[in-house]
């Protein structure tokens, strides 16, 4: 075993690159980026160390001769870490019992079989994915490592392989945060849209009687999003934000499993025997309307953004028309909107204009509760921003540019999509969700001691080898010196 050795060396690497830096006049971003090369390779060194140090322990030990034998010695294996790809070896076992056959020392590390990439590297390679390809993320995940890259296969899988939780007490507290205290609110708003995201599959060539390919419409994921928030606020910025808001995001093929993980979380946060009403907004779709049956006290709030989007294209040839509907519509006077579309109908001669005026009819039939609610309560602003957050939410990372999701990618990259505006860390994400239950890798006292003993006499023949050592004393010497001496198994030159 070496590990002492690895140390100091490396730190006598550094020590030669900050002195020379100093004699030679290296700029400060030469020095730098050296300093960098030179900590990375040592922190490579030190992992394979380690590693093999641990190895020998195990191979040792009374309790593992009981249950295992050794079947070939010095297997190498590279793994990639933060520090870059890292070479070690390692011991092959059988267990007696089971003929099982399994290297001790990655299962006691938590390197996976046919796994070459350390778990912190895949939590960062995750992290990264969720703002940029797969390919990017592969590529740029050790930028200073350009030889080393990871293939985009290799990112989706770790994508699509994810372990979704609910973000609940568990989970916080994990994170550092105390107990979940509910909060008492008068008034909660909810908010819902969807973002189309363009489905990548396979598809059969198919051809007709005269053996032309036949045209198929080219099919779309729908992948939602649901968001709570407390109201609006103006920071100090000036810019209106959503206080305390919470997002929950995939496809969801049940719409009610999402309502009721919204519900799980209402009830989690919020005392809702205090809340006077649950506000739902959204442009009218089925889908969102099905939160009024699991959601308490909840009213739906139409959409103006859609409202007017609806009534701009059946009615943008008639200006006159137009604003005698959207009079009605601020009156809040069904019976007067009836009757302007109705009459419209009856005298318009032209089908297109006829089917957009019978869908602006039903449009504004099914959701006319919606735009109600939005006129009774006007001092709570019922503005609905589900637009512009599907845009930075999904839409940046889902269908923006041109790329292509399988069901499974397009509901995990949503549903890592919303952990991140929640502020939550990918990286102590996946960290989590794929926690092992690792022993401590420790060495024998014994071992260490010998460790340092041999560093002592390493240490030796670095500060031997230092020029400044041999030198008068001046400040430099008497600074690592006094580094000497907070290190009390080292001794003191």
């Amino acid at each position: 075993m070496n590990i002492v050795q690895q140390i100091l060396k490396g730190f006598q690497r550094v020590m030669e690159i900050s002195l020379h830096s100093l004699e030679e006049g290296m700029n400060f971003q030469e020095f730098e980026e050296k300093l960098w090369e030179v900590m990375n390779g040592m922190g490579k060194d030190i992992l394979k160390a380690v590693l093999e140090a641990r190895d020998q322990e195990i191979w040792k030990e009374r309790e593992r001769r009981l249950t295992w034998e050794v079947v070939r010695k010095n297997n190498s294996r590279t793994i990639l870490t933060l520090f870059g790809d890292v070479s070690y070896q390692r011991t092959y076992y059988r267990n007696k019992s089971t003929g099982e056959y399994l290297h001790l020392l990655d299962e006691q590390a938590g390197f996976k079989k046919r796994r070459r990439i350390d778990p912190l590297l895949e939590a960062l390679i995750l992290e990264k994915a969720t703002d940029c390809s797969y390919q990017k993320a592969g590529r740029e995940i050790l930028p200073k490592h350009q030889e080393v890259t990871v293939s985009p296969e290799v990112v989706k899988r770790l994508v699509h392989n994810l372990k979704k939780e609910e973000v609940g007490e568990e989970a916080l507290l994990d994170q550092g945060k105390e107990t979940i205290q509910k909060k008492c609110c008068q008034y909660l708003f909810i908010e819902a849209d969807e973002d189309h995201v363009s489905w990548q599959r396979k598809r059969k060539k198919s051809t007709n009687q005269t053996g032309e390919r036949k045209k198929r419409k080219k099919k779309r994921l729908l992948a939602k999003l649901v968001y709570v928030h407390e109201g609006k606020e103006n920071p100090n910025s000036g810019r209106v934000q959503l206080k305390n808001s919470h997002y929950f995001a995939g496809l969801y093929q049940d719409t009610e499993n999402l309502f009721y993980e919204v519900l799980d979380y209402l009830e989690e946060h919020y005392d809702l025997d205090k809340v006077n009403c649950i506000f739902l907004g959204g442009d009218g779709a089925s889908w969102i309307k099905k939160g009024l049956e699991i959601l308490p006290k909840s009213l739906f709030v139409l959409d103006r953004f859609h409202l007017v989007k609806r009534l701009q294209a059946a009615l943008h040839h008639n200006t006159f028309l137009e604003k005698k509907v959207w009079k009605a519509l601020e009156e809040g006077s069904w019976e007067k909107v009836q009757a302007i579309l109705l009459r419209a109908l009856s005298e318009s001669r032209d089908s297109q204009e006829r089917a957009k005026l019978e869908d602006l009819f039903l449009y504004l039939k099914n959701n006319w509760e919606g735009i109600l609610n939005s006129k009774r309560y006007k001092e709570l602003h019922l503005a609905v921003s589900a637009e512009g957050h599907v845009s930075h939410v999904l839409s940046a990372r889902l269908s923006h540019r041109p790329m292509g999701w399988g069901k499974k990618g397009a509901d995990h990259m949503s549903y890592l999509r919303a952990l991140k505006f929640n502020r939550c860390s990918i990286r102590d994400f996946y960290l989590r969700t794929h926690k092992q239950e690792l022993p401590a890798f420790t060495l024998s006292p014994e071992n260490i001691q010998k460790e340092k003993e041999k560093g002592k006499q390493v240490i030796q023949e670095v500060y031997g080898n230092i020029p400044v050592m041999k030198g008068p004393v001046d400040t430099l010497r008497l600074t690592i010196k006094a580094l000497t001496q907070e290190m009390s198994w080292i001794p003191v030159i």
